[in-house]
């Protein structure tokens, strides 16, 4: 969507934001970010009081947070690829708390079929995302829970809740590796990608410390959904080679995982088309989420 799309109530609410976070700025463009679910995301172009040109992204909504622009200022020098932080405000200009970061040039990538090097730049950064050191952070970061309830998981329609309930239930897990850092939500809508090279990992808001398994689910099971069994097998294999971490509770985590999108996957699944991405549909997704929750009972 271009700047001449948005509304003249957005942009003017815009400019008021720029006079607290670069006063005597001035807004020249907007753009809307598509994919974002929990936080509307904007790209903005200002040019600043000494005249340069500058692009910045606006995250707004109820979970964008204080302790994430913390984090991102601890981020900045690790080579992760994490945005910038360049302001936050629990209220302020847009009523309702947002942060602005330096704009990563690029954009994510959904192929069909991604090939070998797609899939080894993910594993390698999610990897080296958990080298970093817990203890080498001060921001407060939440653990992952020890066991998740699962005796009330949302209805989905395709999927066999009482299936993964029971899974989860004879899968429990023993602690294999050692806590580490944890992005959260790392899917390839958070992979920023520029002349084929993974330059910048997004949205940090879900970090938390735990079993390294728990980002290495979520992302296979999103490569499943996006890409195929090959490229959740690969990016698993590209990882482990990585890290060496114990994987034999991997079964347990990826259902776990399978728990997350119940009850959403409409609300997950809109909006694909415009993305070429056609077809990501809610049966689509409900058909390979069923298919992930089969193989990690088949593993464990």
């Amino acid at each position: 969507m271009t700047g001449a799309s948005v509304s003249g109530e957005l942009r003017e609410t815009l400019t008021r934001m720029l006079d607290a976070v670069a006063p005597g700025a001035s807004l020249t463009d907007v753009r809307v970010l598509g994919g974002g679910v929990s936080a509307q995301s904007l790209r903005i172009e200002v040019s600043d009081a000494g005249g340069r040109r500058r692009t910045w992204t606006v995250r707004a909504g109820s979970r964008v947070s204080a302790r994430e622009y913390q984090l991102l200022g601890e981020l900045r020098d690790r080579d992760l690829g994490a945005p910038v932080p360049l302001y936050f405000d629990g209220f302020g200009a847009l009523r309702e708390p947002h942060v602005v970061l330096e704009f990563i040039d690029g954009a994510p990538r959904y192929p069909l079929v991604p090939d070998a090097d797609f899939i080894r730049q993910a594993a390698e950064r999610l990897a080296l995302i958990h080298r970093t050191s817990p203890l080498s952070l001060q921001t407060p970061l939440p653990a992952v829970p020890d066991e998740l309830d699962d005796a009330d998981l949302p209805y989905e329609p395709g999927i066999d809740v009482e299936e993964l309930a029971e899974g989860l239930r004879e899968a429990r897990r023993r602690r294999r590796n050692p806590p580490t850092f944890l992005h959260g939500d790392f899917w390839p809508g958070n992979w920023i990608w520029r002349d084929g090279a993974l330059v910048g990992v997004i949205d940090w808001e879900d970090a938390r410390i735990g079993d390294p398994l728990y980002d290495l689910a979520i992302a296979r099971l999103e490569c499943l959904w996006f890409f195929d069994e090959a490229a959740m097998t690969s990016l698993t294999e590209r990882y482990v080679e990585r890290t060496g971490v114990d994987v034999r509770d991997l079964p347990y985590w990826d259902l776990r995982a399978a728990a997350r999108p119940l009850g959403q996957l409409s609300v997950w699944s809109a909006g694909w088309g415009d993305l070429g991405r056609p077809d990501v549909t809610p049966s689509h997704l409900a058909y390979r989420l069923q298919r992930f929750v089969d193989l990690a009972r088949a593993a464990r």
